[in-house]
């Protein structure tokens, strides 16, 4: 899906991320992580599905992290595995989140003063220690993600996937974008 890495890059750029503090070389950015399609086919024959989505699927929402956003991010690649099991129904998503940023924006920003608040409240304890625990993150997310990585390749993952995929091309084939317009896609 190369349009859908372009578009993915092009909103990368627009919210200035670049790497996390806890970032160390060889260790992958969650959020240039690629959706890739389990290997392993559903016992029950039904088809790959076409649509895939992940954590880049979720780039309009990511500013939500806000002033946490190293540690969300440090969990970036514990993420994407779990995301992947809802990838058809997030790659339906992604386009109205894109669609619809205007709207969510300023939604964004208010989430984003009261995250302020929380972060000043909380900075003389969580401070002192934050970037330990981004560390200890980091090294978490480490140990996880190929433990999830084999989950989401094993056959009941790629049944659910499958399903969705199903499910996605019968009941959203004229999909209708939050207003109720039908748009045909």
């Amino acid at each position: 899906m190369p349009a859908a890495s372009a578009r993915c890059a092009q909103r990368q750029s627009r919210y200035h991320f670049g790497r996390p503090r806890h970032h160390r070389p060889g260790h992958r950015e969650p959020l240039r992580s690629r959706t890739h399609r389990n290997p392993t086919p559903c016992p029950l024959g039904w088809p790959e599905s076409k649509q895939q989505g992940g954590l880049a699927s979720l780039i309009g929402l990511a500013r939500l992290a806000g002033p946490f956003s190293s540690k969300a991010f440090a969990l970036g690649s514990v993420y994407q595995p779990i995301l992947q099991l809802a990838g058809p129904v997030l790659a339906e998503i992604a386009p109205i989140i894109t669609r619809y940023q205007p709207v969510i924006d300023p939604l964004i920003n208010q989430v984003l003063g009261v995250e302020a608040v929380v972060l000043q409240a909380i900075l003389s304890y969580y401070g002192p220690h934050r970037d330990q625990l981004i560390a200890a993150e980091g090294d978490f997310a480490e140990a996880l993600a190929p433990v999830l990585t084999r989950a989401y390749n094993s056959e009941i993952a790629s049944c659910l996937v499958a399903w969705q995929g199903k499910w996605c091309m019968s009941h959203l084939c004229c999909r209708l974008d939050l207003l109720g317009h039908p748009t045909i896609g």
